[in-house]
């Protein structure tokens, strides 16, 4: 089926070898690549990670055909850095994207860009506006679909007044529906391709179809009714009140919180199987590369936060991490720490390339380090805080006034606050083992100090921060339809 792939592939790799492009050497066909983000999709709350609710049947599926990472961690609590993370290999401190600065420089070498000059198909579809041209990420596909911009504002407001709980219809659906559309009309099923995907479902306001909803809910009423409690008309007032100190989301409205991200992931997984299953009937799946994962996780109440803004304690580093195709076992799971960096250095290397040496992300099918030490960071949190400026009273940012970073290793977690001028402000160490809801910090007695000068030391020094005028959206130049589909996800206040 693919004998012309072949000898295009052979024809590439030979010229990299001559030219000395960085290819390994490897002349055998290289695989497909499906890359599908679920935006925002914590772990512990899907059922292939042990969640005992039903959220994701499909990826537990997943599971027993590939590999599933138990403990795989972002590079940042929020979106744009960890997909420039995923896109580059490279965390926060090296890329250089993050609150303050949202566009990749160009001269940052993207994967899209390096599979594209060795002959893979590439085309990206994506549900969440800091993935787009502005950002800089969407340098190397061929075929890119901001699909956003213009939709996703009036996709949620028609979930959140739909009564009768219809069921959403794969094809329908705003991102994927043009991601099917690619698979049966354009994919050339004879040359390698990277196909990568966005679904911010998961992501608030929470708003599951009628099929999705009914594990977790009575009825179609109750679905509508608590929508209408929590995100009435799509809209996220609950969340900023919280924050605001306005109104504390008591348990009652946790739980209901909680039935709607669960119904969200519900959807997401259903959307997830259908681009799956549309890859499996055009290509052979043994020759195809697929990850599932999520650029970050999101807070239920945890530490009394909502969201993913202000912090990186676990609910919002951890990711879903899992893959299917050739260096995978099907039904494995693997316990080691790794990063979200590491899908980068695999694709690379399963295409045959060579990731750059700089890069500490490595690949997932080979040897860890055992002293490897994982990072993340959230910088200043300008966006969060601008985003909530008219709704939220100054004083109740001056906690979060800070930039934040974290190291793990063996079972550890530093976390370092610290302030505009370059001072460490407070500098905390969870044993992630005894302690996996970061609820203790350990004492100075009960800290191994190597251990801890090792993850002071994989971390960036303190910077002092330089706060300019305008916004960090402003920067980017959106146009109205661009900057309503922020605001719809709530990273984008109102003006009034």
């Amino acid at each position: 089926m693919r004998e012309r792939c072949r000898c295009a592939v052979w024809c590439a790799t030979a010229l990299a070898v001559v030219y000395g492009c960085g290819f390994g050497g490897d002349a055998s066909v290289p695989p497909n690549i499906v890359m599908i983000v679920l935006d925002t999709a914590r772990p512990e709350y899907t059922s292939a990670y042990g969640h005992p609710r039903p959220t994701t049947p499909f990826l537990e599926t997943f599971a027993e055909q590939g590999t599933r990472f138990e403990r795989a961690y972002s590079s940042s609590c929020w979106t744009l850095p960890a997909h420039v993370a995923l896109f580059t290999g490279a965390p926060s401190s090296a890329h250089g994207v993050d609150q303050l600065t949202t566009v990749l420089r160009d001269d940052v070498p993207v994967l899209a860009e390096q599979l594209a000059e060795t002959g893979y198909q590439t085309a990206a579809f994506t549900g969440n506006q800091w993935i787009t041209e502005k950002t800089g990420l969407a340098r190397g596909f061929q075929h890119f679909k901001n699909c956003a911009t213009g939709a996703y504002g009036a996709w949620i407001r028609a979930l959140a007044a739909d009564r009768q709980a219809r069921a959403i219809r794969p094809a329908e659906h705003y991102v994927v529906g043009w991601v099917l559309d690619w698979i049966e009309n354009t994919l050339r099923s004879d040359e390698p391709f990277f196909l990568f995907v966005n679904l911010v479902d998961p992501h608030t306001p929470y708003l599951p179809d009628g099929p999705s909803a009914r594990p977790f809910f009575d009825s179609p009423k109750d679905r509508w009714q608590t929508i209408q409690r929590i995100f009435p008309g799509s809209r996220q007032d609950i969340l900023i009140e919280h924050v605001a100190g306005r109104h504390k989301i008591g348990e009652a409205e946790q739980r209901e919180l909680s039935r709607l991200y669960e119904g969200a992931l519900r959807l997401t997984d259903s959307l997830t199987r259908a681009i799956i299953r549309a890859v499996d009937r055009a290509v052979e799946p043994a020759d195809t590369l697929i990850f599932i994962l999520s650029d970050h996780g999101e807070n239920l109440g945890d530490h009394d936060l909502y969201a993913h803004s202000f912090n990186l304690y676990d609910s919002n580093l951890r990711i879903v991490l899992m893959a299917r195709g050739p260096g995978f076992s099907a039904g494995s799971m693997d316990p080691r720490p790794v990063h979200i960096t590491d899908v980068y250095a695999t694709i690379l290397a399963a295409a045959g390339l060579v990731v750059p040496a700089a890069s500490e992300a490595v690949d997932l099918r080979g040897e860890i380090p055992r002293d490897r030490v994982l990072t993340a960071s959230l910088s200043y949190p300008k966006i969060s805080i601008e985003s909530l400026r008219n709704r939220v009273p100054d004083e109740r940012f001056d906690p979060f006034r800070v930039e934040l970073a974290a190291a793990i290793a063996d079972g550890f977690k530093l976390l370092r606050r610290s302030d505009v001028s370059g001072q460490i402000v407070t500098e905390v160490l969870y044993d992630l083992s005894g302690d996996p809801d970061e609820l203790h910090p350990l004492r100075a007695d009960e800290v191994d100090t190597q251990l801890l000068e090792r993850l002071r030391a994989s971390l960036p020094r303190p910077r002092r921060v330089v706060l300019n005028d305008a916004t960090s959206t402003e920067q980017l130049s959106m146009d109205a339809e661009q900057l309503e589909a922020l605001r719809a996800l709530g990273y984008v206040g109102d003006d009034d």
